[in-house]
């Protein structure tokens, strides 16, 4: 089986005199199988430092592995936003974006200005009423209004890579048009009245029993087994003076 080689660096040292040093500067492992890679570092940093294995491959690529995952840089997230809400209703913005790793978080603009998480704060803000959660990637607005119109997009970012946004999209919150319900409904129970009514005189009028007449005796005409007709041949008698044929009755149905 093939062998490959891992080639570590055997020790760092930053402007500020930290070292970082490896046991193991050249490891040989087969192909498909683990490696086991140590670092320690002098005591000058702090107690929890963050440790990155930075990894370049031959073509020149690289890669870093941070908290034994390999760190991805944020992509276009994905934004879901509505175009048209209404009023006085709850609306909820969402932004996700799947593969950044760690985990990015996420900051929300209206018209390219970036929103505040605590409006309350900022006295262009302080009539807005939304929430963010920037690690979820929600913006919500418990109570939608006219004056949260605009264009909104959400920007993406970790530590990996540059942060990424999606396109601009423009909600725009409209009033609910009351009076037209109101007005639709009173113009359905007028057609209703008016037909219920017209039921009703058809009804007095005797209309409605003579029509109920008539397709009763259309169903029974067209439903109905034909008639078989007989014709018999008549009685023949003889006159008993002359001996002659007379015909003394007529057909018979």
């Amino acid at each position: 089986m093939a062998q490959n080689s891992i080639v570590v660096r055997g020790g760092v040292q930053d402007s500020q005199g930290f070292t970082a040093t490896t046991s193991t500067p050249v490891l040989k492992v087969a192909e498909n199988e683990g490696a086991d890679l140590k670092c320690t570092y002098s005591g000058d940093f702090n107690p929890n430092p963050r440790i990155e294995w930075n990894f370049k491959k031959s073509r020149g690529s690289s890669f870093v592995f941070f908290d034994g995952k390999p760190t991805v840089a944020p992509s276009v997230p994905l934004c879901l936003i509505p175009t048209s809400v209404t009023t006085s209703h709850q609306v909820v913005l969402s932004c996700s974006d799947k593969d950044a790793s760690p985990a990015a978080t996420y900051k929300w603009y209206k018209n390219n200005i970036p929103l505040p998480e605590d409006p309350s704060k900022f006295a262009a803000f302080k009539n807005m009423t939304y929430k963010i959660d920037s690690s979820a990637g929600i913006l919500e607005f418990p109570v939608v209004s006219q004056a949260d119109n605009g264009d909104y997009y959400c920007e993406a970012s970790n530590e990996a890579g540059p942060s990424q946004s999606c396109t601009a999209v423009r909600m725009m919150a409209y009033d609910l048009n009351v009076g037209g319900i109101v007005a639709g409904v009173i113009v359905a129970l007028l057609l209703v009245g008016l037909l219920l009514f017209g039921l009703w005189f058809a009804y007095r009028k005797g209309y409605i029993p003579k029509m109920a007449e008539r397709m009763n005796m259309l169903i029974g005409f067209l439903y109905s087994k034909p008639k078989t007709v007989v014709y018999t041949q008549p009685t023949a008698n003889y006159d008993d003076e002359d001996g002659e044929f007379k015909q003394k009755s007529s057909f018979v149905v």
